[in-house]
C-alpha cells in the first residue's frame, strides 16, 4: 500500500497480534508479512468465511494449514463494513470535475469471484454499477481485464457519506475526501457562478483544498486550471 495508509498496515498488525509492515518496492509503499505458521493460521482463522476475492491462494493456505476453507456470501449485507476494507485498500474517491461530484470507484482483476460480487445493497440508498473493462499495456503489449463497481451520480454522494460515517476508513486520505461531500453539496451549485464572481471563488477553494490534502500531484491535474482561487490558494492550497 502507498505510504500514506501505513494507518492501514499497522491497524491490520495490532489487530491480529503477529507479523511485522516493512517496505516495499517502490518505494513509496510499504506492506505486511507474516511469516511464520502460528501467525498464518491465527490470521486465516479470523478472515475465513469473510474472503471473497483472491480465494485460489487462500484455499491453498488453508489446506497446508489444515484449516477447513469456509465460503463466503457474495451479497454484501446493508452497511457492513466489508466494503469500508475494500475502500481502504481498492477504493478511490475521485472528483468528477465535468460531472460536478464526488464519485466511488472499487476496480478489480476480472476473474470470476470479482465478477460475482454484489454491492447492490451495502450501502443504504446507493446505486451501484458494474462495468467490464479492458485495458491495453502498450509498452509491453499487454491486455489487462478488470471489472469496476462505481457509486458515481449526484444522488449516491449522501449515501456514500452516511455509510462511511457509520464505517470509518482507516486510510486518512480516502475518509478526509468522504467527509468533505456534505459540503460539497451545499456549494456545488456555485460551479454555475461566473468565473470572477464570490461564490465560484468557494468552489475553487474548495476544489482545490480537495484535491490537494495529502497529494502532491495535485497541480497536475487538467481541471486545476479551470480553478479561480481566492488570493489565499493561488500560491498554495491549505493543508
Amino acid at each position: 500500500m502507498s505510504n500514506r495508509d501505513l494507518s492501514v498496515l499497522n491497524r491490520v498488525k495490532n489487530l491480529v497480534q503477529c507479523g511485522r509492515v516493512v517496505k516495499s518496492y517502490p518505494p513509496t509503499t510499504s506492506s505486511f508479512i507474516c511469516s511464520n505458521s502460528t501467525g498464518m493460521a491465527k490470521i486465516l482463522n479470523l478472515v475465513n468465511g469473510h474472503m471473497r476475492l483472491k480465494i485460489y491462494n487462500f484455499q491453498i493456505a488453508c489446506d497446508s494449514l489444515g484449516i477447513e476453507y469456509i465460503p463466503a456470501n457474495y451479497t454484501i449485507e446493508r452497511d457492513s463494513a466489508y466494503l469500508a476494507g475494500l475502500i481502504d485498500t481498492d477504493g478511490s474517491i475521485v472528483f468528477n470535475f465535468p460531472g460536478n461530484r464526488i464519485e466511488l470507484n472499487l476496480e478489480f482483476r476480472n476473474y470470476k469471484e470479482s465478477n460475482i460480487l454484489d454491492l447492490s445493497q451495502v450501502i443504504e440508498g446507493g446505486s451501484c454499477k458494474k462495468l467490464e473493462l479492458t485495458k491495453t499495456n502498450q509498452d509491453k503489449g499487454k491486455v489487462f481485464m478488470s471489472v469496476r463497481y462505481s457509486y458515481n451520480t449526484v444522488k449516491n454522494m449522501m449515501p456514500i457519506y452516511n455509510y462511511v460515517r457509520n464505517n470509518p476508513l482507516h486510510c486518512s486520505f480516502k475518509l478526509a475526501r468522504c467527509m468533505k461531500i456534505k459540503e460539497f453539496l451545499d456549494i456545488r451549485k456555485y460551479k454555475k457562478a461566473p468565473w470572477d464572481s464570490i461564490e465560484y471563488q468557494i468552489y475553487s477553494d474548495f476544489v482545490l483544498d480537495w484535491i490537494s490534502y495529502l497529494n502532491p500531484n495535485w497541480r497536475s491535474i487538467p481541471f486545476v486550471k479551470k480553478l479561480n482561487p481566492s488570493q489565499i490558494y493561488r500560491n498554495e492550497p491549505v493543508q
